[in-house]
């Protein structure tokens, strides 16, 4: 029923970890994608042996480095499953993580599950965790009131991550390749065709911001893709006549990424 989607790329320090998370979880009915892009590491060795103990739940492919778009897309396009969720490799999930999302399908109407997330940094002891999100009552969202907040970022966020997908979705609407913040290109696309998405108060997702990360480090021409996503979304509000408040709160999020 689900394709949990891994990309990874010279991930052989923390990619067990997120295996091993994988391989404990209290949702049975998914499988694993991995898709090793092109890594000169070890890494590829790591997801054979994966691949080979679990041969029941985890599948490998190998392919030519393309970036994490493509390589999204590539597993995207091997999936034969109803949902996809993804994970990025130098993360961790907590055991309920898939099942949390799971649950948030009580309807045949929904197309999205998303959930907030822990964040993480590295300290010299170890990992700090924190929880600066606010949370609601689980429910099921109209189209315009799922983008609004999305814009906020205030119960959920713009990521691939933390969040469940039904796979027409992924298909009509792939990553771009060769952008960074390729989420915010995508998700409000992808919210934007869902009938309804369902929000799960429950966070199980660890988001660990690695120094050198896009979003930690000092800014670089790269960053203004997140501008350029953000006018992006905002003209397809106003070009697909959504109402006032849903174009003012996109506003709203391409100044504050400004």
């Amino acid at each position: 029923k689900i394709s949990v989607i891994l990309p990874i790329y010279n991930a052989e320090k923390t990619i067990k970890h997120m295996l091993d998370c994988l391989r404990v979880q209290t949702m049975p009915d998914f499988e694993v994608i991995m898709i090793d892009d092109g890594s000169t590491d070890s890494s590829s060795v790591i997801c054979d042996e994966y691949a080979i103990n679990y041969p029941e739940k985890i599948r490998v492919y190998h392919k030519q480095n393309g970036g994490l778009s493509d390589a999204r897309n590539y597993a995207v396009e091997r999936s034969k499953s109803e949902f996809v969720i993804f994970v990025d490799s130098d993360d961790w999930v907590s055991e309920r993580f898939i099942q949390n999302l799971v649950e948030g399908l009580t309807s045949s109407e929904i197309d999205m599950v998303v959930s907030p997330y822990y964040r993480a940094t590295e300290t010299s002891e170890g990992f700090s965790i924190y929880f600066n999100m606010s949370t609601k009552a689980p429910c099921a969202m109209e189209m315009e009131e799922a983008l609004v907040e999305l814009c906020k970022e205030k119960y959920y966020g713009n990521h691939a991550w933390s969040k469940l997908f039904r796979l027409g979705l992924l298909k009509a609407y792939p990553y771009p390749k060769g952008k960074y913040y390729e989420d915010s290109y995508t998700t409000y696309k992808h919210i934007a065709h869902s009938r309804l998405v369902s929000y799960v108060s429950t966070p199980g997702y660890y988001y660990l911001q690695r120094k050198g990360s896009i979003v930690r480090s000092e800014f670089q021409r790269k960053h203004l893709d997140v501008i350029y996503a953000t006018q992006e979304m905002v003209k397809y509000m106003i070009d697909n006549h959504f109402s006032r408040k849903t174009v003012s709160f996109g506003v709203y999020k391409l100044l504050r990424n400004a």
